[in-house]
C-alpha cells in the first residue's frame, strides 16, 4: 500500500467536500491496553539473567494515549484526519548500599491516519455510531541500562525503530450540545504488516508477523473525545 497516496487521496476527498460540511475539531484521550508480548519477553529475560536480586517495577502497562482530530461532518457520516500518540515502557530496578542497577525501556508510537464515523441510532440527546480508523505506525524504542558500584558507574543506551499499519473499528456514544460535544469511544486496535525493531550495530528485536497473533500495540482502546464544531457557512443570498 502506498500510504502517501492514501493520505493525498484523503486530503482531496475532504477538501472537495468542505463546502458542504461542518468542520469539527476533536481531542481524544483514554487508555490503551497494549499487548507488547515481544517487548515483555525482553524485560523478563533480562530480569532472569541478573546475578543479583532485583524487581520488575513495570512491564509495559496500560497507559494513556492522545489523539487530536479534524473531521468534516455530514448528516450521518463524518470523515477526517487523526494523529495518535501512544507510549508505554518497563523498568527493572535494584538498589542497596553497594550500588544501583536500572534497565529502562520506553516505546513511543506516532500514527497519522484517517477516520470515518457512521451514525446508526439517534436517540435525540445521544447518538450511537460506528467508527473505523486506518493509518500508519512509526514506533521508536529506547533502552537504557545503568550500573553503579560504589563510585564507578556505566550507562548504555540503545535506540530501535519499526513501522507498521493499523486499523481500529469501534463503537461510540455521542452527546452533542450546541457546538460542543463529548463522546465515549470503545474500539480494538490491530496492527498489520509489522517490521522488526532494528537499531545500530545490527541490533534487532523480532516481533510477531502473523496477522492472527496479537503483539505490540494490539489491544482494547477506551477513551473520551471532546469536540467543537464550526457551523457551516450560510452561503444563501440575503435580501
Amino acid at each position: 500500500m502506498n500510504f502517501k497516496l492514501f493520505l493525498i487521496s484523503g486530503f482531496v476527498l475532504c477538501f472537495s467536500s468542505l463546502k458542504a460540511q461542518n468542520v469539527q475539531f476533536c481531542f481524544q484521550t483514554g487508555y490503551g491496553f497494549y499487548d507488547m508480548s515481544s517487548a515483555k519477553v525482553i524485560t523478563t529475560k533480562s530480569f532472569e539473567q541478573l546475578p543479583f536480586d532485583a524487581k520488575i517495577i513495570s512491564n509495559y502497562p496500560t497507559y494513556h494515549y492522545y489523539q487530536p482530530m479534524i473531521k468534516f461532518i455530514g448528516k450521518r457520516t463524518d470523515f477526517g484526519f487523526v494523529y495518535l500518540f501512544q507510549t508505554t515502557g518497563s523498568r527493572i530496578s535494584a538498589k542497596d548500599y553497594s550500588g544501583e542497577y536500572r534497565f529502562d525501556s520506553k516505546i513511543n508510537c506516532h500514527s497519522p491516519g484517517l477516520i470515518i464515523n457512521q451514525v446508526i441510532n439517534d436517540y435525540g440527546i445521544i447518538k450511537m455510531g460506528l467508527y473505523m480508523q486506518i493509518g500508519a505506525n512509526f514506533s521508536a524504542m529506547k533502552l537504557n541500562e545503568y550500573l553503579q558500584i560504589d563510585t564507578i558507574s556505566r550507562s548504555n543506551d540503545y535506540k530501535l525503530s519499526a513501522s507498521s499499519f493499523y486499523f481500529e473499528p469501534g463503537l461510540h456514544l455521542v452527546y452533542p450540545k450546541d457546538s460542543w460535544g463529548i463522546e465515549l469511544n470503545v474500539g480494538y486496535y490491530k496492527e498489520f504488516l509489522r517490521t522488526d525493531y532494528t537499531g545500530e550495530n545490527n541490533s534487532i528485536i523480532p516481533i510477531k508477523k502473523s496477522f492472527n497473533e496479537s503483539d505490540m500495540w494490539d489491544g482494547l482502546r477506551i477513551g473520551l473525545t471532546f469536540t467543537y464544531t464550526i457551523p457551516e457557512r450560510d452561503t444563501s443570498n440575503k435580501d
